[in-house]
């Protein structure tokens, strides 16, 4: 839809050039990661809890095998996203000073599974909303940050809560009630980490439409 709204515009090589294609990469690893990572992760609370309540199933190993894929997956996917972006360097003219090196490393420790990858794209996020903020105002990112943060934030005391959970169940020797609770904030995690991609995934979507706005 975007390359015949360009194409339109007199402008058909634009809907080609790197900045759309890069675009097109971040609409379809989001559209992904909803449609086929997400199911996933719902199949394997599933199982986590099938494992619990029966003596008799051994589904175990299944649930492993559909975390590992999902973990895998969205490492992958975070990793291919983060080195396209590296390539021409897009959107990223932040000076590597030692502030963004802090910055960095706390992202590469606090997000889960993908924090490498989202530390490497931080230069290009913080453009992406510096230009929504010239754009649009500051009630932009405002507003980007109502709509995913309070989700992000309860998602977070959710995994902890469970985590805390372990800890007690394991103190009292219930080790099949803290594999559980491990478990269901290993789903939180994973949910947290696909919702946090997705997030910047928009923000840097949102940045490269507003560069190719400038260029039609």
């Amino acid at each position: 839809i975007l390359a015949g709204i360009i194409a339109a515009g007199n402008n058909p090589l634009l809907a080609l050039n790197y900045n759309s294609v890069t675009l097109y990469l971040a609409e379809a690893i989001s559209v992904f990661s909803s449609s086929f990572l997400l199911p996933l992760e719902g199949m394997f609370f599933a199982l986590v809890c099938v494992s619990v309540v029966s003596d008799t199933m051994r589904v175990k190993n299944l649930a492993e095998m559909i975390k590992n894929t999902v973990v895998k997956t969205l490492s992958v996917l975070a990793s291919i996203f983060t080195a396209f972006l590296s390539i021409k360097g897009i959107l990223s003219n932040i000076a590597d000073s030692v502030t963004v090196k802090g910055v960095k490393m706390l992202v590469s420790s606090a997000v889960p599974i993908i924090g490498s990858s989202m530390s490497d794209a931080y230069a290009t996020v913080v453009n992406s909303l510096l230009l929504l903020r010239s754009s649009v105002g500051v009630f932009g990112i405002v507003a980007i940050c109502a709509i995913n943060l309070p989700v992000i934030v309860e998602l977070f005391l959710w995994s902890l809560s469970m985590t805390c959970s372990a800890v007690v169940s394991d103190v009292f020797g219930l080790k099949s009630v803290a594999s559980f609770y491990r478990d269901i904030s290993s789903v939180i995690k994973t949910f947290n980490a696909i919702l946090i991609f997705c997030c910047v995934l928009f923000i840097v979507s949102t940045g490269i439409l507003l560069t190719i706005k400038n260029s039609v």
